[in-house]
Order: C-alpha cells, then sequence, then structure tokens
C-alpha cells in the first residue's frame, strides 16, 4: 500500500486475496477494483481483458524512493555452507546470476522453460509477463541500502532490519 499511497492512491477498503488466480478473477470482474498482484497475473488479465489498466509497483516504489524497484525475493545461503565451500558458493551464484540476466538477454529461451517447467501457461504470457518481474540478480552486499529501505516502509513486517553479518561477502 506504501507505494500506491505515495502514488496519491488510497483504496477506500484492503482485502487480501488467497492467491493469483484470486486476484486474476477480481480484476477480470469488478472494473472499479484496485489489484495488487504480481506477474504472471496481470498480464494473464490483461490477455483475457484489454481494458485492464496496470501500473508496475517497481515504477510506483520507484517514484516514492527513488530505488530502482523493490527486494522481492532474496537467495540465502547458510553460514556454515558459505564458509565450508566458498568456491561452490561462488559457482553457483554466478549461476544464479546468469539465469537473472537471461531474464533480459534471452527471453524467448527463458519463456521457453518457464512454460516447460510449468511455472507459466503458455509462451504468450510468459514472453509478456517476465520482463514485468523486474529479474535481477544483486549482490547482497550491493542490496543492503535498498533492503533496508524496503524494511523501513513497515519493520514491524520483517521483524526489523537485519544485522550486518546477515550479508553474505564472497571472497
Amino acid at each position: 500500500l506504501y507505494s500506491l499511497e505515495k502514488a496519491g492512491i488510497t483504496p477506500a477498503s484492503t482485502e487480501y486475496l488467497a492467491g493469483a488466480a484470486n486476484t486474476q478473477s477480481l480484476l477480470l470482474s469488478d472494473a472499479e477494483a484496485i489489484v495488487v498482484t504480481a506477474e504472471p497475473a496481470i498480464t494473464a488479465a490483461k490477455v483475457k481483458n484489454e481494458a485492464v489498466t496496470a501500473y508496475a509497483v517497481n515504477d510506483l516504489y520507484k517514484a516514492a524512493t527513488g530505488y530502482d524497484g523493490f527486494t522481492q525475493a532474496g537467495l540465502f545461503i547458510k553460514a556454515a555452507t558459505a564458509e565450508a565451500s566458498p568456491e561452490l558458493v561462488a559457482a553457483f551464484l554466478d549461476e544464479v546470476k546468469a539465469s537473472c540476466d537471461a531474464c533480459t538477454t534471452d527471453l524467448a529461451a527463458v519463456a521457453d522453460a518457464a512454460v516447460a517447467l510449468e511455472l507459466l501457461p503458455n509462451a504468450k504470457i510468459a514472453t509478456a509477463a517476465i520482463p514485468g518481474c523486474s529479474i535481477h540478480y544483486m549482490n547482497a552486499l550491493d542490496a543492503k541500502e535498498q533492503i533496508e529501505a524496503t524494511i523501513a516502509v513497515a519493520p514491524e513486517q520483517f521483524g526489523g532490519v537485519p544485522s550486518d553479518d546477515f550479508y553474505y561477502e564472497a571472497k
């Protein structure tokens, strides 16, 4: 709601829905609804009804904070694993970075893979939705400021700001 409110959009009420299927259903059935949902639900709804209007939450968040998006996901590695196998962890992180980069450099292959893995229903929706997912790799130390800015919006939802040893630094 933070990004919506900063953009001057204040919903009369807020209802949390069980999942993307429910958000898509609401988008398609109520022309007045304001729905915050993830990709690919928004793209799938737009394919079914061209009248659906969408604003990327990342764009609203950037307008409110100056950051290029908000931290939505992370990869967590146990400290013992990082200490015992730093080369393995570095190689794995290189693979993760290459996979994230492929979302912008080889969209067709990523879309095909998403469909093959049954993550997305078809190539048309996958190709349209993946760019809206804003997938990119950022190492933990570079992400620290952005993570803490996201947490600052509602620290109680995150259990507070993580300590410095939360962030992995490849050696």
